[in-house]
């Protein structure tokens, strides 16, 4: 923002409802989301952002049609109705945006590899070494 202006989030009921939706069928994306949604909160109770929802929540028919972009197509219209650039992580949801004129920003999320222990071993391998900050070695023979 400029001239000591407050940025303006706008999120969108319907990405609120797809975060809720995640977060209660146990997927760690919902509860990251809701991590986000309250660090949000907690900015805007800082004076640091203004924080706004806005539209209505999905109806059944649109959740239903979600994996056929039903809901990206609403928060796609949340930015098209308010002129706001609309973030996302979703490539789909950018290129999208794009085609139709939407100011788009597109967020690549950090990439976190975890292993179990097991996931290294194979009936070949005699052996592997863990130190931190070096990638596994596996010794096979």
């Amino acid at each position: 923002s400029t001239l000591g202006e407050k940025s303006k989030v706008v999120i969108p009921e319907a990405v609120i409802a797809e975060i809720e939706h995640q977060a209660n069928e146990g997927k760690a994306i919902g509860h990251t989301g809701l991590e986000e949604l309250k660090k949000l909160r907690d900015m805007a109770d800082k004076g640091k952002l203004l924080l706004e929802f806005y539209g209505e929540r999905p109806e059944l028919w649109q959740i239903k049609r979600a994996k056929a972009g039903e809901i990206d197509h609403m928060v796609r219209e949340t930015a098209r109705e308010l002129n706001a650039t609309l973030i996302t992580g979703d490539q789909v949801q950018r290129d999208v945006a794009i085609a139709k004129g939407i100011d788009v920003i597109y967020l690549t999320a950090k990439r976190e590899v975890k292993h179990r222990l097991e996931d290294f071993f194979d009936e070949t391998t005699m052996s592997v070494h863990l130190k931190a900050g070096v990638k596994p070695m596996a010794k096979k023979g």
